[in-house]
């Protein structure tokens, strides 16, 4: 039975550690949290032995093989963590194969130690049907079915029989929802493979406001909605910006003043020292290329999840802006107050960017922003970051191109 994050909390809080894990999915900060829980279990009161590898073009496979195989001189036990799984090639995912599944047994060892543990015959007569007895040994078959595969791992797990050292704990994870390689997925049992989802919706409502609670802060309903739509929702990023918010908060307000609502969070972001999709938006608003293209690859770098979120959020409230202006004749007081609108910089930069642009381009500039979603998922890195800047070259210097995705502007009725 496949294992929930708090379940593998239970069992490692209880002492059961799994030799081996693949941690998978997009929530980054309870992956940290499980493994600094497992390196306070494995190395009470001490610093931990942990060696870290990454996959991709610099990965060294043979280093990554001498560390797990290694003994160490001063410490029994060590952690080593292999990222960016979902990179992994299949030269690499053979050799961790064969690091689990053992290739040659002594016989002696593959009698007692497995076949007299095993109670189910049929077990019993898979095994020696893929292990053929050679003099004092026993070799596994060199071409084996994927299915064989995935049950001779059941089977050794299911006896506890560990073809490698019992002191050494290999991590192997990723941080995205990146498709990991089944020939991979195949070497693990469901309690070694735990998916780390990012929380629900109402559960993420529910842990801010429990979180700004935490300061002695309430949080409105606008401001929990915009929090979630500007900032990656990951617990742990989550928690970095209300410690941050917070703090700042009871700087402003050292009146006594309890409620954070969504104006604040605005004026945060737009006179952070870092940059913000905010801060991206704006010099696009004001046609200012060279300064939303520096910004834009600073964000890159940093925050690629976020960037396409606060595009996205701020582009749908420009456009609601523009029809309100441009289609429903609105005045720009009035376009303010209905977007609610306060923070004197936004006001600016709206005024700048209704001078400047039309409904129709902002409109196309939205498909554009969808397509955007579809891209940054399937390109690599270099070309994710080309997509962009052509996404902020177009919207500044106007494009009449035609998107895949046309269709009626049913968001600006939400």
């Amino acid at each position: 039975m496949r294992l929930t994050s708090r379940d593998l909390k239970y069992h490692i809080n209880k002492g059961k550690i799994e030799n081996i894990y693949l941690f998978s999915g997009p929530e980054i900060g309870e992956k940290k949290e499980i493994i600094k829980l497992i390196e306070d279990k494995l190395f009470p009161n001490q610093e931990a032995e942990k060696y870290t590898f990454y996959c991709g073009g610099d990965f060294d496979i043979v280093k990554f093989m001498d560390a797990l195989k290694s003994g160490l001189l001063f410490s029994q036990k060590k952690i080593i963590l292999l990222k960016n799984i979902e990179m992994i090639n299949s030269s690499s995912i053979k050799r961790i194969e064969n690091y689990i599944i053992p290739k040659v047994i002594q016989a002696e060892r593959f009698e007692n130690e497995i076949l007299s543990k095993i109670t189910d015959q049929n077990k019993k007569k898979f095994l020696l049907k893929n292990y053929y007895k050679e003099e004092d040994t026993y070799r596994l078959n060199n071409e084996l079915k994927v299915k064989d595969k995935k049950s001779i791992v059941e089977i050794l797990y299911s006896i506890n029989y560990k073809n490698y050292n019992k002191d050494t704990y290999l991590i192997m994870l990723n941080e995205t929802n990146d498709k990991i390689p089944q020939g991979l997925i195949d070497l693990f049992v469901p309690q070694q493979n735990i998916i780390f989802w990012e929380m629900f919706e109402s559960q993420k409502i529910n842990w801010l406001r429990l979180e700004f609670k935490k300061y002695d802060l309430y949080i409105d309903d606008e401001a929990i909605s915009f929090i979630l739509d500007m900032i990656e929702n990951n617990k742990e990023q989550l928690e970095k910006e209300v410690n941050k918010i917070s703090a700042l908060f009871n700087e402003a307000y050292k009146s006594g003043k309890k409620v954070i609502d969504r104006p604040f969070f605005e004026e945060y972001l737009y006179h952070s020292k870092i940059e913000t999709p905010f801060s991206l938006y704006s010099a696009m608003l004001n046609k200012n290329l060279q300064k939303a293209i520096d910004i834009l690859e600073t964000l890159f770098l940093t925050d690629e999840i976020g960037l396409l979120n606060g595009l996205v959020w701020s582009h749908r409230r420009f456009l609601k802006a523009l029809d309100l202006y441009e289609n429903q004749k609105m005045t720009i007081s009035d376009v303010f107050s209905t977007l609610k609108i306060t923070v004197q910089k936004n006001k600016e930069d709206f005024k700048n960017g209704l001078k400047v642009y039309n409904f129709n381009h902002a409109s196309l500039m939205f498909y554009y922003i969808s397509e955007l979603d579809y891209y940054l998922k399937i390109l690599p890195g270099n070309l994710k970051l080309i997509k962009l800047q052509e996404f902020v070259i177009n919207f500044v210097n106007g494009d009449t191109r035609k998107s895949f995705l046309q269709g009626s502007l049913q968001f600006l009725q939400s």
